[in-house]
C-alpha cells in the first residue's frame, strides 16, 4: 500500500499554491452510429474540418470513430467544459435523425468487420501524412482485426509543476518514473471503480475464441467483470507482452520502445510477405510496433509536445513532459465521457504516487501486477477475489487505499476554493464499501432495466445527444468553425508539400528517423 513520505508532504504544504500549477488534458473517442444503433457508413462530416490536421477533432482507427483532444488546462472544470463544447459542436454538425454518438466503450453491433472502414482512406491520399496514417491503420487491421480497434476510451494526460521536483529533492525524470511505478501498483483501483465495459455484444467476439457467457438477451460477459475493454479481448498485443516496461529508468523505457520499433515479429513478417505477393504494403514495418502510438501500455511517458519531434526522440532529448493514463473506459453516464469525481480521484492518486516511497519494479512484481490487472478487469467484482499485491479483498484494499490518500486530498484541497478532491475520495470510498455502485455495476443494472445492451446503448446515445445539444446555446460555435476552416488550409499546404516527393521516399525517411 502507498506509504506517503511525511517530509515531502510537509514540504509541499509549505509551498502553498504550487499544486495549482499542474496541467492536464483529456482525449476521448466515440463511434458515430445510426439512429438504429448500427455503425455509421457516412464520411467524417466536412463541417468539422480536416481530421488529419485538426488540433482538437480528429479520427482514431475508423472513419466513424471520432477522437477529441482537449487543450492543456490549469483546472479540471475548464478541461471538462472544453471537452463538453467540442462534443456539443460535433453533435450539432451530425445530420439530425441520422447519426448520434455511441456512449459505451464497447462498440455497437458490427456484423461485418468490413463495414468498419479505417480512417483516412479517401481525401488525404494526396498527402504523405495521410498515406502514412492510412497505412498504419491497414497494418492494425491485419495485425489485430478491426473489432479490437473499435473499442473507445478516455486518456488522461497530466504534468506535474516543473518547480515541484527541486522541492522534493529529485530529478524530474526520476520523479515522474517514481509516480508511474506507484500509480501502476494501484491501477486496480481505477479499473474497479470506473471500469464500464462488463458486457459486449456477441458480434464483438465473432470468430474469436473467448470464455464469455450469455448475459441477458443480447450481451456476453464474465461474472464479476469490470472492463473487458482492457482485457485480452480488448486492447492487447501478444507481440508486446515481452516488452519489459519496468519504468525504472528513462533509458530502459526508451530502449524497450526502440526495440519494439526495430524488432520484427514473426506474425508481422508474414503480413509483409503477403503484402509483397499482393504488390502493396500492408503495414509500415514488420516490427513489434509500427509507430510509438501502437504501444498498448496502461501508462505511457510523453515528452513536451514539439512540432516534428517524434515521441522517442523527444523523450531522449528533453525528458518526460507528461504522463498518459490509458486505462479509463468511457463513463456512459457522463456526456463528456469522464466526470469531475473521476478526474479528481485520478489526480489525488498521481500526486500520492509522486509523494510516496517508490521502489523499483522487479520482474516478479511486474508479472504479479499483470496478473492483477487481468483479474480486476475480468472478475474484479467477484467478492472472493483477493488482490495479490495487498493480500486482501478489493473492498478492504480500496478502503485502505482511500485512508492512505486522505492527506494528499486534503493537501490539494487547501489550494482550492472547495474540497473536490476529498469529495472524490469520499465517493470512491462509498463505491468500495458498496454504498454507491461502481460504473460496471451500474451498466449491468441499467442494461437489465432497458432490455439489453443495445437498448441501453441507444438510450444513452439519445440522452447524451440531447444534453449536448442543450448546451450549444451556452457557447459560440464561431471558434470551432474558424478551426475547421484553418484545418482545411493546413491540409492544402500538406498537399503542396507532398507533390515533389514519392510516398515510398517519405516512408523510408520516416523509418530512418527512428531512435
Amino acid at each position: 500500500m502507498l506509504s506517503i513520505d511525511a517530509a515531502r508532504l510537509d514540504t509541499l504544504r509549505q509551498q502553498g499554491q504550487l499544486t495549482r500549477r499542474a496541467r492536464r488534458g483529456i482525449e476521448r473517442e466515440s463511434l458515430r452510429v445510426t439512429e438504429g444503433g448500427d455503425i455509421s457508413m457516412r464520411d467524417h462530416p466536412k463541417s468539422l474540418g480536416e481530421p488529419l490536421v485538426h488540433p482538437h477533432i480528429t479520427l482514431d482507427f475508423g472513419e466513424a470513430q471520432i477522437e477529441w483532444v482537449s487543450s492543456v488546462h490549469s483546472s479540471i472544470p475548464d478541461m471538462l467544459e472544453q471537452m463538453r463544447q467540442l462534443l456539443a459542436f460535433t453533435q450539432s454538425r451530425l445530420e439530425p435523425g441520422r447519426e448520434r454518438l455511441w456512449g459505451l466503450s464497447v462498440p455497437c453491433p458490427i456484423r461485418d468487420e468490413d463495414r468498419f472502414l479505417h480512417a483516412y482512406s479517401q481525401d488525404t491520399r494526396d498527402t504523405h501524412q495521410g498515406l502514412l496514417a492510412q497505412l498504419y491503420r491497414v497494418g492494425l487491421r491485419h495485425r489485430y482485426g478491426a473489432m479490437m480497434q473499435a473499442v473507445c476510451g478516455v486518456h488522461y494526460n497530466f504534468s506535474f509543476p516543473k518547480a515541484l521536483w527541486p522541492h522534493l529533492g529529485v530529478e524530474r525524470n526520476e520523479g515522474y518514473l517514481a509516480a508511474v511505478r506507484n500509480v501502476r501498483r494501484h491501477l486496480w483501483s481505477l479499473i474497479y471503480l470506473y471500469g464500464a465495459s462488463p458486457l459486449v455484444h456477441p458480434t464483438f467476439v465473432d470468430k474469436r475464441s473467448h470464455r464469455l457467457e450469455p448475459v441477458g438477451a443480447d450481451a456476453l460477459g464474465l461474472p464479476g467483470a469490470t472492463s473487458l475493454r482492457i482485457g485480452d479481448l480488448g486492447y492487447s498485443s501478444r507481440a508486446q507482452d515481452g516488452m519489459g516496461l519496468a519504468f525504472n529508468s528513462l533509458e530502459s523505457y526508451t530502449g524497450e520502445v526502440e526495440r519494439g520499433l526495430t524488432t520484427p515479429w514473426p506474425a508481422f513478417v508474414e503480413i509483409d510477405r503477403l503484402g509483397r505477393e499482393a504488390g502493396r504494403r500492408l503495414q509500415i514495418s514488420p516490427a513489434i510496433l509500427q509507430l510509438e502510438n501502437e504501444l498498448y501500455a496502461q501508462i505511457r511517458l510523453k515528452p513536451e509536445v514539439r512540432p516534428d519531434v517524434r515521441v522517442l526522440d523527444g523523450l531522449r532529448r528533453h525528458g518526460i513532459g507528461y504522463l498518459e493514463i490509458r486505462t479509463l473506459d468511457l463513463n456512459p453516464f457522463s456526456e463528456v465521457g469522464i466526470d469531475s469525481e473521476q478526474a479528481h480521484f485520478i489526480e489525488v492518486l498521481l500526486w500520492a504516487g509522486a509523494l510516496a516511497d517508490s521502489p523499483e519494479l522487479s520482474g516478479d512484481e511486474r508479472t504479479r501486477l499483470t496478473l492483477e490487472f487481468r483479474q480486476i478487469s475480468e472478475c474484479g467484482r467477484d467478492p472472493g477475489l483477493v488482490l495479490p499485491s495487498t493480500g486482501a479483498a478489493v473492498p478492504e484494499s480500496g478502503e485502505a487505499l482511500c485512508d492512505a490518500l486522505e492527506p494528499v486530498a486534503d493537501l490539494l484541497d487547501a489550494a482550492c476554493d472547495q474540497s473536490p478532491h476529498r469529495q472524490a475520495l469520499d465517493a470512491a470510498r462509498r463505491r468500495f464499501s458498496g454504498k454507491l455502485p461502481t460504473l460496471s455495476e451500474q451498466v449491468i443494472e441499467d442494461a437489465k432495466q432497458h432490455g439489453g445492451l443495445v437498448a441501453l446503448g441507444n438510450h444513452l446515445a439519445l440522452r447524451q445527444r440531447q444534453r449536448l445539444l442543450d448546451c450549444t446555446s451556452t457557447f459560440s460555435a464561431a471558434p470551432h468553425e474558424v478551426q475547421a476552416a484553418a484545418s482545411r488550409e493546413t491540409l492544402e499546404q500538406l498537399r503542396r508539400q507532398s507533390a515533389g516527393q514519392s510516398f515510398e521516399s517519405y516512408l523510408q525517411t520516416h523509418l530512418l528517423s527512428r531512435g
